[in-house]
Protein backbone atom coordinates (compact mmCIF):
# COMPACT_ATOMS: atom_id res chain seq x y z
CA UNK A 1 0.00 0.00 0.00
CA UNK A 2 1.33 3.72 -0.85
CA UNK A 3 1.17 5.99 1.72
CA UNK A 4 0.85 9.96 1.52
CA UNK A 5 2.60 12.18 3.91
CA UNK A 6 -0.06 14.84 5.27
CA UNK A 7 -0.04 18.21 4.23
CA UNK A 8 0.58 20.99 7.19
CA UNK A 9 -2.03 23.61 5.39
CA UNK A 10 -3.81 26.05 6.96
CA UNK A 11 -7.00 25.04 7.62
CA UNK A 12 -8.29 28.66 7.98
CA UNK A 13 -7.21 29.18 4.27
CA UNK A 14 -8.72 25.88 2.78
CA UNK A 15 -11.82 26.97 4.98
CA UNK A 16 -11.29 30.66 3.12
CA UNK A 17 -11.05 29.03 -0.38
CA UNK A 18 -14.32 26.56 0.35
CA UNK A 19 -16.27 29.83 1.01
CA UNK A 20 -14.57 32.05 -2.05
CA UNK A 21 -15.97 29.65 -4.00
CA UNK A 22 -19.33 29.82 -2.85
CA UNK A 23 -19.02 25.33 -1.87
CA UNK A 24 -20.39 23.97 0.71
CA UNK A 25 -18.52 21.49 2.58
CA UNK A 26 -20.84 18.48 1.23
CA UNK A 27 -20.35 19.74 -2.15
CA UNK A 28 -16.54 20.57 -1.87
CA UNK A 29 -15.91 16.85 -0.69
CA UNK A 30 -18.11 15.23 -3.29
CA UNK A 31 -16.13 17.39 -5.94
CA UNK A 32 -12.36 15.55 -4.40
CA UNK A 33 -14.02 12.81 -3.86
CA UNK A 34 -13.81 12.19 -0.11
CA UNK A 35 -16.68 11.76 2.35
CA UNK A 36 -17.73 15.21 4.11
CA UNK A 37 -16.80 14.24 7.68
CA UNK A 38 -12.70 13.71 5.82
CA UNK A 39 -13.37 17.67 4.94
CA UNK A 40 -14.91 18.60 8.18
CA UNK A 41 -11.84 17.03 10.22
CA UNK A 42 -9.08 19.08 8.18
CA UNK A 43 -11.52 22.61 8.66
CA UNK A 44 -11.13 21.79 12.83
CA UNK A 45 -7.30 20.56 12.40
CA UNK A 46 -8.02 16.66 13.73
CA UNK A 47 -6.60 15.33 10.18
CA UNK A 48 -4.71 16.55 7.31
CA UNK A 49 -5.31 16.39 3.65
CA UNK A 50 -2.38 14.52 1.70
CA UNK A 51 -0.80 15.34 -1.56
CA UNK A 52 -3.65 14.30 -3.45
CA UNK A 53 -6.05 15.51 -1.89
CA UNK A 54 -4.31 18.91 -1.62
CA UNK A 55 -3.91 18.46 -5.70
CA UNK A 56 -7.56 17.72 -6.42
CA UNK A 57 -8.67 20.50 -3.88
CA UNK A 58 -6.07 22.65 -5.93
CA UNK A 59 -8.16 22.11 -9.58
CA UNK A 60 -11.35 22.47 -8.01
CA UNK A 61 -10.78 25.50 -5.90
CA UNK A 62 -8.58 27.18 -8.08
CA UNK A 63 -5.62 27.82 -6.16
CA UNK A 64 -1.51 26.68 -5.68
CA UNK A 65 -0.87 24.31 -3.52
CA UNK A 66 1.66 27.19 -1.86
CA UNK A 67 -1.47 29.02 -1.55
CA UNK A 68 -3.05 26.83 1.29
CA UNK A 69 0.01 27.50 3.27
CA UNK A 70 -0.38 31.74 4.04
CA UNK A 71 -1.00 32.79 7.20
CA UNK A 72 -3.77 34.30 7.09
CA UNK A 73 -6.62 34.37 4.59
CA UNK A 74 -6.36 37.71 2.09
CA UNK A 75 -8.55 40.49 2.31
CA UNK A 76 -12.28 39.58 2.23
CA UNK A 77 -12.59 42.92 0.40
CA UNK A 78 -10.61 42.07 -2.25
CA UNK A 79 -12.49 38.92 -2.96
CA UNK A 80 -15.56 38.40 -5.15
CA UNK A 81 -18.15 35.94 -3.02
CA UNK A 82 -18.59 32.98 -6.14
CA UNK A 83 -22.12 32.80 -6.24
CA UNK A 84 -22.66 31.30 -10.08
CA UNK A 85 -25.61 31.74 -12.45
CA UNK A 86 -27.78 28.65 -13.71
CA UNK A 87 -25.40 26.37 -15.85
CA UNK A 88 -26.30 25.20 -19.45
CA UNK A 89 -26.49 21.37 -17.53
CA UNK A 90 -27.76 20.51 -15.02
CA UNK A 91 -24.32 19.23 -13.46
CA UNK A 92 -22.47 21.07 -11.05
CA UNK A 93 -20.65 24.23 -12.44
CA UNK A 94 -16.98 23.98 -12.68
CA UNK A 95 -15.70 26.14 -10.00
CA UNK A 96 -11.80 25.80 -11.33
CA UNK A 97 -12.66 27.49 -14.37
CA UNK A 98 -15.22 29.83 -13.09
CA UNK A 99 -13.18 31.14 -9.88
CA UNK A 100 -10.05 31.40 -12.91
CA UNK A 101 -12.40 33.22 -14.90
CA UNK A 102 -12.84 35.90 -12.10
CA UNK A 103 -9.30 36.27 -10.54
CA UNK A 104 -8.31 37.07 -14.56
CA UNK A 105 -10.81 39.70 -14.94
CA UNK A 106 -9.96 41.19 -11.54
CA UNK A 107 -6.43 41.50 -12.98
CA UNK A 108 -7.35 42.78 -16.00
CA UNK A 109 -9.59 45.58 -14.05
CA UNK A 110 -6.54 46.62 -11.54
CA UNK A 111 -4.69 47.50 -15.30
CA UNK A 112 -7.07 49.35 -16.65
CA UNK A 113 -7.19 51.11 -13.70
CA UNK A 114 -3.68 51.40 -13.99
CA UNK A 115 -3.47 52.42 -17.29
CA UNK A 116 -5.90 54.84 -17.01
CA UNK A 117 -5.13 56.47 -13.44
CA UNK A 118 -3.85 59.89 -14.68
CA UNK A 119 -6.94 59.92 -17.13
CA UNK A 120 -9.80 60.25 -14.94
CA UNK A 121 -11.78 57.38 -16.49
CA UNK A 122 -15.00 57.06 -14.87
CA UNK A 123 -17.70 54.48 -14.96
CA UNK A 124 -20.46 56.10 -16.89
CA UNK A 125 -23.26 53.34 -16.34
CA UNK A 126 -26.41 55.20 -14.87
CA UNK A 127 -27.28 54.55 -11.65
CA UNK A 128 -30.33 52.99 -9.96
CA UNK A 129 -32.18 53.90 -6.99
CA UNK A 130 -32.95 51.68 -4.22
CA UNK A 131 -36.96 52.04 -5.35
CA UNK A 132 -36.24 52.62 -9.11
CA UNK A 133 -38.60 50.17 -11.44
CA UNK A 134 -37.23 48.10 -13.49
CA UNK A 135 -39.35 49.89 -16.23
CA UNK A 136 -37.76 53.31 -15.53
CA UNK A 137 -34.29 51.89 -15.00
CA UNK A 138 -34.73 50.02 -18.58
CA UNK A 139 -35.70 53.70 -20.00
CA UNK A 140 -32.11 55.74 -18.28
CA UNK A 141 -30.05 52.65 -20.20
CA UNK A 142 -31.81 52.91 -23.32
CA UNK A 143 -31.01 56.81 -23.27
CA UNK A 144 -27.52 56.56 -22.26
CA UNK A 145 -27.14 54.06 -25.10
CA UNK A 146 -28.89 55.59 -27.63
CA UNK A 147 -30.93 52.16 -28.43
CA UNK A 148 -33.61 52.33 -30.53
CA UNK A 149 -36.46 49.19 -30.87
CA UNK A 150 -36.60 50.46 -34.67
CA UNK A 151 -33.16 49.55 -34.96
CA UNK A 152 -33.00 46.26 -32.58
CA UNK A 153 -36.06 44.35 -35.04
CA UNK A 154 -34.11 45.38 -38.10
CA UNK A 155 -30.80 44.08 -36.99
CA UNK A 156 -30.18 40.20 -36.42
CA UNK A 157 -30.10 39.17 -33.68
CA UNK A 158 -25.73 38.87 -33.65
CA UNK A 159 -25.57 42.30 -35.05
CA UNK A 160 -27.81 43.36 -31.95
CA UNK A 161 -24.98 41.71 -29.24
CA UNK A 162 -21.96 43.05 -31.48
CA UNK A 163 -23.73 46.67 -31.16
CA UNK A 164 -24.72 46.49 -28.09
CA UNK A 165 -21.76 45.32 -26.69
CA UNK A 166 -20.12 48.30 -28.54
CA UNK A 167 -22.28 50.35 -26.31
CA UNK A 168 -22.03 49.77 -22.74
CA UNK A 169 -18.53 49.72 -23.60
CA UNK A 170 -18.64 53.26 -24.66
CA UNK A 171 -20.12 53.72 -21.25
CA UNK A 172 -16.32 52.82 -19.74
CA UNK A 173 -17.36 49.16 -19.15
CA UNK A 174 -14.98 46.41 -20.17
CA UNK A 175 -16.41 43.10 -21.78
CA UNK A 176 -14.49 40.20 -21.77
CA UNK A 177 -16.28 36.97 -23.83
CA UNK A 178 -14.39 33.59 -23.31
CA UNK A 179 -15.57 30.01 -23.09
CA UNK A 180 -15.84 28.83 -19.53
CA UNK A 181 -17.36 25.83 -20.02
CA UNK A 182 -21.10 24.40 -20.80
CA UNK A 183 -21.54 23.72 -17.46
CA UNK A 184 -20.63 27.39 -15.85
CA UNK A 185 -22.44 30.49 -15.33
CA UNK A 186 -23.65 32.74 -18.42
CA UNK A 187 -21.91 35.50 -17.79
CA UNK A 188 -21.15 37.94 -14.05
CA UNK A 189 -20.29 41.20 -13.41
CA UNK A 190 -17.96 42.75 -11.51
CA UNK A 191 -18.59 46.72 -9.74
CA UNK A 192 -15.90 49.09 -9.94
CA UNK A 193 -15.62 53.16 -10.27
CA UNK A 194 -13.33 53.00 -12.33
CA UNK A 195 -13.26 49.67 -14.57
CA UNK A 196 -16.48 47.79 -13.98
CA UNK A 197 -16.99 44.79 -16.07
CA UNK A 198 -18.84 42.28 -17.68
CA UNK A 199 -17.84 38.54 -18.51
CA UNK A 200 -19.76 36.73 -21.04
CA UNK A 201 -18.94 33.08 -21.04
CA UNK A 202 -18.80 32.03 -24.94
CA UNK A 203 -20.10 28.59 -24.84
CA UNK A 204 -23.32 30.13 -24.77
CA UNK A 205 -23.73 30.33 -28.44
CA UNK A 206 -26.54 32.05 -28.89
CA UNK A 207 -25.87 36.07 -29.46
CA UNK A 208 -29.38 36.96 -28.29
CA UNK A 209 -29.19 35.06 -24.80
CA UNK A 210 -25.57 37.27 -24.75
CA UNK A 211 -27.58 39.94 -25.41
CA UNK A 212 -30.10 39.49 -22.39
CA UNK A 213 -26.86 38.44 -20.30
CA UNK A 214 -25.37 41.55 -21.26
CA UNK A 215 -28.20 43.90 -19.80
CA UNK A 216 -28.41 41.63 -17.17
CA UNK A 217 -25.09 42.18 -15.82
CA UNK A 218 -25.11 46.24 -16.89
CA UNK A 219 -28.58 46.65 -14.60
CA UNK A 220 -26.06 44.49 -11.74
CA UNK A 221 -23.40 47.21 -12.16
CA UNK A 222 -26.05 50.03 -11.95
CA UNK A 223 -27.98 48.62 -9.19
CA UNK A 224 -24.62 48.54 -7.25
CA UNK A 225 -25.65 44.48 -6.39
CA UNK A 226 -23.37 42.96 -8.95
CA UNK A 227 -22.07 39.55 -8.00
CA UNK A 228 -21.30 36.31 -9.77
CA UNK A 229 -24.39 34.26 -8.99
CA UNK A 230 -25.77 30.39 -9.36
CA UNK A 231 -29.26 29.79 -9.77
CA UNK A 232 -30.60 32.72 -7.79
CA UNK A 233 -33.82 33.89 -7.07
CA UNK A 234 -33.11 37.22 -4.98
CA UNK A 235 -34.34 40.20 -5.08
CA UNK A 236 -31.54 41.52 -7.38
CA UNK A 237 -31.69 39.18 -9.53
CA UNK A 238 -35.59 39.11 -10.09
CA UNK A 239 -34.83 42.87 -10.88
CA UNK A 240 -31.96 42.73 -12.76
CA UNK A 241 -33.99 40.10 -15.58
CA UNK A 242 -36.86 42.51 -15.61
CA UNK A 243 -35.08 45.35 -16.60
CA UNK A 244 -33.17 43.52 -19.11
CA UNK A 245 -36.92 42.53 -20.52
CA UNK A 246 -38.33 45.48 -20.18
CA UNK A 247 -34.93 47.21 -21.86
CA UNK A 248 -35.27 44.71 -24.96
CA UNK A 249 -39.46 44.21 -24.82
CA UNK A 250 -41.43 47.74 -23.98
CA UNK A 251 -44.74 47.16 -23.24
CA UNK A 252 -46.48 48.68 -25.37
CA UNK A 253 -45.16 47.51 -28.95
CA UNK A 254 -45.40 43.81 -27.00
CA UNK A 255 -48.75 44.48 -26.71
CA UNK A 256 -49.86 45.58 -29.91
CA UNK A 257 -47.81 42.48 -31.33
CA UNK A 258 -49.63 40.47 -29.55
CA UNK A 259 -53.01 41.57 -29.97
CA UNK A 260 -52.16 41.00 -33.89
CA UNK A 261 -51.35 37.17 -33.35
CA UNK A 262 -54.09 34.55 -31.82
CA UNK A 263 -51.77 33.54 -28.94
CA UNK A 264 -52.65 31.93 -26.19
CA UNK A 265 -50.61 31.65 -22.71
CA UNK A 266 -47.54 29.94 -22.91
CA UNK A 267 -46.29 27.23 -20.72
CA UNK A 268 -43.89 24.59 -20.64
CA UNK A 269 -45.49 22.56 -22.64
CA UNK A 270 -46.82 25.44 -25.46
CA UNK A 271 -43.83 27.84 -26.33
CA UNK A 272 -44.91 28.98 -29.46
CA UNK A 273 -45.58 32.15 -28.07
CA UNK A 274 -42.27 32.53 -26.77
CA UNK A 275 -40.46 31.46 -29.55
CA UNK A 276 -42.49 34.35 -32.13
CA UNK A 277 -42.05 37.37 -29.81
CA UNK A 278 -38.51 36.32 -29.81
CA UNK A 279 -38.01 36.15 -33.40
CA UNK A 280 -39.94 39.29 -33.90
CA UNK A 281 -38.32 41.58 -31.44
CA UNK A 282 -34.88 39.78 -32.26
CA UNK A 283 -34.49 38.96 -28.62
CA UNK A 284 -33.26 35.43 -26.75
CA UNK A 285 -36.63 32.94 -25.34
CA UNK A 286 -35.77 33.84 -21.80
CA UNK A 287 -36.10 37.67 -22.53
CA UNK A 288 -39.42 37.09 -24.34
CA UNK A 289 -40.64 34.02 -21.60
CA UNK A 290 -40.03 36.78 -18.93
CA UNK A 291 -41.95 39.82 -20.49
CA UNK A 292 -44.38 37.12 -21.55
CA UNK A 293 -44.97 36.70 -18.23
CA UNK A 294 -44.83 40.12 -16.53
CA UNK A 295 -48.21 40.82 -19.25
CA UNK A 296 -49.84 37.52 -17.80
CA UNK A 297 -48.89 35.85 -21.33
CA UNK A 298 -46.91 33.05 -19.86
CA UNK A 299 -46.83 31.41 -16.54
CA UNK A 300 -43.48 30.96 -14.10
CA UNK A 301 -43.15 27.01 -16.13
CA UNK A 302 -42.53 28.54 -19.09
CA UNK A 303 -39.63 30.61 -17.60
CA UNK A 304 -38.64 27.51 -15.85
CA UNK A 305 -38.83 25.62 -18.99
CA UNK A 306 -36.44 27.95 -20.96
CA UNK A 307 -34.01 28.52 -17.97
CA UNK A 308 -33.20 24.99 -17.67
CA UNK A 309 -33.09 24.13 -21.73
CA UNK A 310 -31.27 27.43 -23.04
CA UNK A 311 -30.51 24.97 -26.37
CA UNK A 312 -33.81 25.62 -27.05
CA UNK A 313 -32.93 29.12 -27.81
CA UNK A 314 -32.00 28.60 -31.59
CA UNK A 315 -30.78 32.02 -33.78
CA UNK A 316 -28.83 33.25 -36.28
CA UNK A 317 -25.34 32.47 -35.09
CA UNK A 318 -22.47 34.80 -35.41
CA UNK A 319 -20.13 36.59 -38.80
CA UNK A 320 -23.31 36.41 -41.09
CA UNK A 321 -20.73 37.98 -44.10
CA UNK A 322 -18.24 34.91 -43.55
CA UNK A 323 -15.52 37.09 -41.75
CA UNK A 324 -12.22 35.11 -41.53
CA UNK A 325 -11.31 34.52 -38.07
CA UNK A 326 -8.01 35.76 -38.00
CA UNK A 327 -6.25 35.62 -34.41
CA UNK A 328 -6.53 39.54 -34.38
CA UNK A 329 -10.51 38.88 -34.93
CA UNK A 330 -10.31 36.32 -32.09
CA UNK A 331 -8.54 38.60 -29.53
CA UNK A 332 -10.82 41.59 -30.18
CA UNK A 333 -14.02 39.39 -29.68
CA UNK A 334 -12.11 37.90 -26.34
CA UNK A 335 -10.77 41.31 -24.78
CA UNK A 336 -13.41 44.13 -26.84
CA UNK A 337 -11.97 47.52 -27.02
CA UNK A 338 -11.62 48.66 -23.58
CA UNK A 339 -8.76 46.45 -22.16
CA UNK A 340 -6.82 46.53 -25.49
CA UNK A 341 -6.94 49.98 -26.20
CA UNK A 342 -5.60 50.34 -22.18
CA UNK A 343 -2.53 48.23 -22.95
CA UNK A 344 -2.09 50.57 -25.71
CA UNK A 345 -1.83 53.23 -24.27
CA UNK A 346 0.36 51.93 -21.66
CA UNK A 347 2.67 50.66 -24.32
CA UNK A 348 2.74 54.38 -26.00
CA UNK A 349 4.12 56.22 -22.80
CA UNK A 350 6.17 53.65 -22.35
CA UNK A 351 4.71 52.29 -18.86
CA UNK A 352 4.72 48.60 -20.74
CA UNK A 353 7.03 46.90 -23.65
CA UNK A 354 6.15 45.84 -26.60
CA UNK A 355 6.49 41.88 -25.24
CA UNK A 356 4.20 43.11 -21.77
CA UNK A 357 1.51 43.95 -24.08
CA UNK A 358 2.22 40.89 -26.42
CA UNK A 359 2.14 38.62 -23.10
CA UNK A 360 -1.22 40.05 -22.04
CA UNK A 361 -2.95 40.35 -25.22
CA UNK A 362 -1.58 36.61 -26.16
CA UNK A 363 -0.76 38.10 -29.57
CA UNK A 364 2.60 38.37 -31.24
CA UNK A 365 4.10 42.02 -32.35
CA UNK A 366 2.01 41.54 -36.00
CA UNK A 367 -0.80 40.35 -34.49
CA UNK A 368 -0.82 43.45 -32.31
CA UNK A 369 -0.40 45.95 -34.86
CA UNK A 370 -4.07 44.22 -36.55
CA UNK A 371 -5.30 44.26 -33.49
CA UNK A 372 -4.99 47.62 -32.73
CA UNK A 373 -6.17 49.01 -36.05
CA UNK A 374 -9.23 46.45 -35.19
CA UNK A 375 -9.59 48.87 -31.78
CA UNK A 376 -9.56 51.89 -33.07
CA UNK A 377 -11.96 51.08 -36.08
CA UNK A 378 -14.21 50.27 -33.41
CA UNK A 379 -14.05 53.35 -31.19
Amino acid sequence: MTYMAEIPINKEILRWAIDDASLTTESFARSIQVESRTVEEWLQGDKKPNKGNMDAAGKVLGRSLQFFFLPTPPDAQSAIRARFRSSLSAENPDATKQANAIRQAERMQKIVTWSNADEGVRSLVPEASAQMSSKTYAEKLKSALGWSLGRQKARSKSQNYKELRRQIEALNVLTVARKIGESSCRGFSISSSDAPLIFINTDYKSPALRTFTLLHELAHLGHGSSSVCFNSDSDAEVWCNKVAADFLLPEDELRTYISSRDFTQANAHNTEPVRFVANYFKVSWLAAAIRLKSIGMADQSAVEFIQDHPLVDHDDGFDPNGEARTLPIHRFDEFGINFPLAIFKAVGRERLTALEASRMLRADSGQLLQLQALVEQAR
